[in-house]
């Protein structure tokens, strides 16, 4: 058999010298060698509000807590507001107060606006807060505090006739829920969240509204009255102390950030409603919708990104 003589050695036909299968290595090696995957995206939050905008119009609006990505997520219709917004969990979700057939009722709808639908409304229902779980809704009909399933089944009474009670919220455990009563000088009280158990979890004369459990489940923040007007105050799960958030008056809701390092407070800034964000270290409000084509605004859930 012939023989070819390459790179000064014999090689039997059909044989590649080894000069070559380096060099096609080399060159495979060089193209398929990619850029490290980079870490992914650091977990990101949205607060979630109730708007009018100032060109008129208005329903669920969201926004980054810095201020960008502001959107209009559901318009409100002639029917009615839309309002107490409050996120899921894991941020897919949002259920609201909406308007009902005969009265305001509960809908929820996916994050991006998407398949809207009313699950409670056979009687009046406002003000949900999703379980920690997101298996239940607690929510205010009739002003007591009632659960149901997400799909609007299952619908249980935990409070009784004789106490009115709103703005339900869920410990993060999921085994305890706090509501306000819906008056001046009234009370904060607690349930277990299968029922029983009620008790008067507050009693002092700053008329607390709104409570929003802390992330970590040690603390309530709410709004109280105080010498400058309405302001934050947290308490401790043992009902003391009592320390002022100090915003300086003139607030409407507020709540946590998901890492319990922040809150976002509703204020008046002397024309309407403004949405800030202040850290528990100091007392620097940071602005968030100064600069947004808002009229009015409510109902502030600061709550994960997801799903949008």
């Amino acid at each position: 058999m012939p023989t070819d003589n390459l790179d000064g050695g014999a090689r039997s036909r059909g044989r590649r010298p080894a000069s070559l299968l380096l060099g096609a290595a080399a060159l495979l090696a060089a193209c398929s060698t990619t850029e490290p995957e980079p870490d992914p995206p650091a977990a990101t939050t949205v607060l979630w509000f109730g708007c009018y905008l100032s060109g008129g119009g208005g329903g669920i609006c969201r926004v980054f807590p810095d201020g960008s990505g502001f959107t209009l997520v559901e318009s409100a219709d002639a029917s009615g507001a839309l309002k107490s917004i409050a996120a899921s969990p894991d941020g897919r979700q949002v259920a609201f107060t909406c308007p009902g057939v005969t009265a305001e009722a509960v809908c929820i709808m996916d994050s991006d606006g998407e398949n809207r639908r009313r699950i409670l409304e056979d009687a009046e229902a406002i003000m949900p807060a999703w379980s920690p779980d997101a298996s239940r809704i607690a929510f205010s009909r009739n002003w007591r505090i009632w659960t149901a399933n997400v799909d609007g089944t299952g619908a249980v009474q935990l409070t009784p006739d004789s106490l009115l009670l709103i703005d339900p919220a869920w410990s993060p455990d999921g085994t305890k829920i706090i509501a306000a009563e819906p008056g001046p000088g009234d009370d904060l009280w607690m349930i277990d969240a299968t029922g029983g158990n009620l008790v008067r979890f507050s009693d002092f004369e700053r008329a607390p509204a709104t409570p929003s459990w802390s992330p970590d489940g040690t603390r309530i923040l709410y709004t109280g009255s105080s010498n400058q007007g309405a302001d934050l105050f947290i308490m401790d799960l043992a009902g003391s102390p009592h320390v002022q958030v100090r915003t300086l008056g003139g607030i409407g809701e507020g709540d946590w950030s998901p890492d319990g390092t922040e809150v976002v407070v509703e204020k008046f800034d002397g024309v309407q409603m403004q949405l800030y964000r202040r850290t528990l270290v100091n007392e620097h409000l940071e602005p968030i919708t100064r600069q947004l084509p808002l009229h009015q605004l409510h109902s502030p859930d600061w709550a994960v990104r997801a799903g949008f």
